[in-house]
């Protein structure tokens, strides 16, 4: 297993070509646009904090290796910015053997209806303000396609490891760009229900090409966090750094805190903050074979941001199908 993890690691070197930095390089740091993404509707309601455990099948966006031992299910989620601003839908499918789980997972983004005010100016009046007209502007979507690839396998009788690739491609107006990034993920479990795990965003920096020529770039994000396990009480809470500087001088930090309490054997009830987010809270449902998980955030420059999810195995809704008569 090691060694696919190292020809991972090498293949995707190979593939980016180690491009050398230039002055159309622009520097990505971790934003509050990035922390929306990331994240289950499970981990949005507890603050973001990375889950560890296997409970709520996983998360491959905070850790890959979290994903180990996850049942053949598939998962839907939906959540959306105030007036519109942007919708994100997530789609996932994932599937373990003996050894090892595997997870594929898309996600979008898209912000429609984008003011482009480029050719509505038409100079200035005799007072010097500037004179629009107003049929000239046009409107744009900017959307975001990128998938999550993800293996976890058992490393030893505690710990599982995983990595995850990202795909990615985006679109705004008649400019376009691609990139590949991957993580890292290591879970370690301890006696009485606590799990300590660490994750490596972007191994190696991310490379974004622009259709214009411009090369963003995603540093390495560095995670650690725990959670443990209180009867009907679970703490989840981690630290990160996200390099912000190519010489590795400069960085962000911040933090992660969610509780969740289990309110009856299928009701849930979370809540949580985080250096981005003030507070957040929501719930999970199991009902029928059937999980719904539902979160409710607050952030500055967004206001509230609201998820929901569905998730049920794949043997579920075979069954369920076998039932419906013509």
């Amino acid at each position: 297993m090691k060694y696919l993890f190292y020809n991972l690691i090498i293949c995707t070197g190979i593939f980016l070509g180690f491009p050398q930095y230039s002055l159309g390089t622009q520097i990505v740091a971790y934003n509050d646009d990035t922390s929306i993404q990331i994240g289950s509707v499970r981990s949005l309601s507890l603050g973001s904090s990375m889950s560890l455990s296997e409970i709520g099948g996983g998360d491959a966006f905070r850790n890959p290796a979290s994903i180990y031992n996850t049942p053949q299910t598939i998962k839907f989620s939906y959540r959306n910015l105030p007036a519109s601003l942007s919708q994100i839908h997530i789609l996932s499918y994932s599937w373990k053997n003996k050894k090892s789980s595997f997870s594929v997972l898309y996600h979008q983004q898209t912000i429609d209806e984008i003011p482009n005010t480029v050719d509505a100016f038409s100079g200035y009046d005799s007072m010097g303000r500037p004179l629009l007209d107003y049929n000239n502007i046009t409107e744009f979507t900017d959307i975001k396609l990128g998938a999550l690839i993800t293996l976890a396998r058992k490393y030893n009788q505690s710990t599982r490891v995983g990595i995850s690739l990202k795909p990615m491609f985006r679109k705004i107006d008649n400019i376009s760009a691609a990139g590949i990034g991957l993580d890292l993920g290591i879970i370690k479990k301890y006696p009485d229900d606590l799990f300590i795990g660490v994750t490596v965003r972007n191994i190696l920096p991310t490379f974004t090409k622009w259709s214009t020529g411009t090369i963003e770039v995603n540093l390495p994000e560095f995670t650690i966090g725990l959670e443990k396990k209180y009867d009907r009480v679970t703490i989840l809470m981690d630290s990160y750094t996200q390099l912000t500087d190519t010489n590795f001088s400069d960085s962000i930090n911040g933090y992660h805190l969610g509780v969740e309490y289990q309110i009856l054997e299928f009701i849930k009830v979370r809540g949580g903050k985080s250096d981005i987010h003030p507070f957040t809270v929501g719930f999970g449902v199991e009902l029928h074979d059937y999980q719904i998980n539902y979160s409710y955030l607050e952030t500055e420059n967004y206001h509230a941001i609201q998820s929901i999810s569905v998730q049920t195995g794949i043997d579920h809704i075979f069954e369920s199908l076998k039932k419906i008569s013509p």
